[in-house]
C-alpha cells in the first residue's frame, strides 16, 4: 500500500477491530449524524474497502503492464531501426514512399550557391 495512501489502511484496521465486536455493553454507535448497529457500521466500512482494494489491485496491474513496456522498448526499438534500414534499401532513402511507414524519406542535400566567383587577382592564402 502506497503511503499518501492511508485511508485504506485505516479502514482495514477498523475492520479488524469490529470483528472483535462493539465493547461491551454498546449495542449501537453514533457516528457523526447516524447511529449504527456492529453489523451495519461493518458492511459500511466493507464497502469502502472493497472500492480501495479495486483501485490498489488495478494500480498494482498498470505498475506490471507499464514494467512489461518498458522490458520490450528496447527489442521494439531495434526492430523499428532494422525496418527502416530495409525499406530505404528497397525503397531508396529519398522515396515518398516511406512515408507510408513513418518513414522520413531523405531530402536531397541543398549546397549553397557561390555568390561571387573566387577573383584571380586576390593571392590564395
Amino acid at each position: 500500500m502506497r503511503k499518501q495512501d492511508d485511508v485504506g489502511a485505516r479502514i482495514k484496521q477498523v475492520r479488524a477491530g469490529l470483528k472483535a465486536g462493539f465493547p461491551q455493553g454498546v449495542k449501537s454507535l453514533k457516528v457523526g449524524d447516524k447511529t449504527y448497529t456492529h453489523a451495519e457500521l461493518d458492511r459500511v466500512f466493507a464497502d469502502y474497502d472493497v472500492q480501495f482494494d479495486a483501485v490498489e489491485a488495478t494500480h498494482k496491474l498498470l505498475e506490471q503492464q507499464v514494467d512489461a513496456r518498458n522490458g520490450a522498448k528496447p527489442g521494439a526499438r531495434g526492430l523499428l531501426a532494422d525496418f527502416k534500414t530495409a525499406m530505404k534499401h528497397v525503397l531508396g532513402r529519398a522515396s515518398p514512399d516511406l512515408a507510408l511507414y513513418g518513414i522520413n524519406p531523405e531530402r536531397p542535400r541543398k549546397r549553397p550557391a557561390r555568390k561571387t566567383p573566387p577573383s584571380a587577382s586576390k593571392p590564395a592564402a
